[in-house]
């Protein structure tokens, strides 16, 4: 269980991190 745990929290932190990312780099570009 706790595995299972770890990897959802990553994919968690993924998730919400990539729309950041994107939007920086939109604002860099523009």
């Amino acid at each position: 269980m706790g595995a299972i745990s770890k990897l959802l929290h990553k994919l968690v932190d993924v998730i919400l991190f990539i729309p950041r990312a994107i939007i920086r780099l939109f604002k860099k570009v523009v």
